[in-house]
């Protein structure tokens, strides 16, 4: 019964010690690994930064569009700008134009 005594302090004192460090170390994995944790949130961070750039260029393009579309308006029609459109868009020509077909 005396080599019992210490086994069973030694239990008590470790037994409360490693529950500790087993939870301890179940929420730390799962603050880096889970679905709320560290690297979720660096892809969140991440697919922000993508999106934010491709935001950014989506305005840019938007921003071209509507300075191309003023100048197709009523108010402020560019004839240069109407002819190079109706030219590409119904694939017309001029009559003085020369076309040269390349092959591709």
């Amino acid at each position: 019964m005396t080599l019992d005594i210490p086994y069973q302090r030694l239990a008590r004192t470790a037994f409360p010690l490693i529950l500790c460090a087993i939870t301890l170390l179940y929420f730390g994995v799962h603050a880096v690994n889970g679905d709320s944790g560290l690297r979720a949130w660096f892809d969140i961070t991440q697919k922000i930064e993508k999106l934010e750039a491709e935001l950014e260029v989506s305005r840019a393009e938007r921003g071209h569009l509507d300075q191309k579309v003023n100048l197709l308006r009523a108010e402020s029609l560019d004839p240069d700008l109407l002819d190079e459109t109706a030219r590409n868009t119904l694939g017309l020509s001029h009559p003085n134009d020369v076309i040269i077909l390349l092959d591709e």
